[in-house]
């Protein structure tokens, strides 16, 4: 008994540590901040530009409202005002959409942000932490083709790759998921049930293995392009800069 409770402790430990370190990933991903900076950007452009609004129709009632002329007597205060905000709003708006084409293009020459990484059961966990390595490795390999990083074709094959990645590692993580929810179900079912849930997470787990070895293959096979593609860069004289 006081066994099983230190391993459920010892359980709920190694979750609490993964989940932390899951929103700690989560939060350091170079994609995932470039896509709150773009976020934040597209708010101020928001923001400045509907405080334009104000006192843009204070100065259109000034000037086209009908009433006394705009710069005439105590007019010409409240006419200024208005001029000056809607001059620092408009120079705000300019400023901020400057600023978020700039962070869109960083955004672009970024890859895209992981799958998210559930927390999952013991028996699994070496091998989804196995294959979270291999999706890191994966996401800086596929950036070192050898051709121009800016280049529209050197994008289209990081996201080639890294979505055929990601479609294959969601669907791993997916059945992760179900056999974590599967142990869990086995452990709190009746007995006669329990043979039968435990066949079909053995089976989620050898597939799941299988999967990550696959996964493994796919970053090798990543890796012998990009070995040959600078390769052959070199070979056809593009050297890279400073290199005699």
């Amino acid at each position: 008994m006081a066994k099983a409770v230190t391993a459920g402790r010892t359980e709920v430990v190694q979750q609490a540590t993964s989940a932390a370190g899951e929103m700690l990933r989560v939060r350091r991903d170079p994609s995932v901040a470039a896509g709150r900076r773009v976020r934040s950007a597209q708010r101020r452009v928001t923001l400045w530009s509907a405080a334009a609004v104000v006192p843009a129709g204070g100065s259109a009632v000034q000037f086209f409202g009908g009433g006394a002329a705009p710069f005439a007597g105590p007019e010409v205060l409240r006419t200024m005002l208005y001029l000056t905000l809607l001059l620092v709003c408009l120079v705000a708006v300019v400023r901020a959409a400057s600023e978020l084409r700039e962070r869109k293009k960083v955004q672009r020459l970024l890859p895209p942000p992981a799958p998210a990484r559930t927390v999952v059961t013991a028996r699994i966990r070496p091998q989804l932490q196995e294959l979270g390595r291999y999706s890191e490795g994966l996401r800086k390999l596929a950036g070192l083709t050898g051709l121009d990083p800016t280049s529209p074709l050197a994008r289209e094959l990081r996201d080639d790759i890294i979505t055929a990645a990601d479609t294959a590692e969601k669907s791993l993580r997916a059945r992760a998921a179900e056999l974590t929810d599967l142990e869990h179900a086995a452990a709190t079912a009746p007995a006669d049930a329990r043979p039968g849930l435990r066949t079909v997470a053995d089976q989620l787990a050898t597939d799941i293995t299988a999967g990550v070895g696959e996964y493994g293959n796919y970053v090798t096979a990543v890796s012998e392009i990009v070995v040959a593609g600078r390769t052959m860069r070199v070979d056809g004289g593009e050297l890279p800069d400073g290199t005699d």
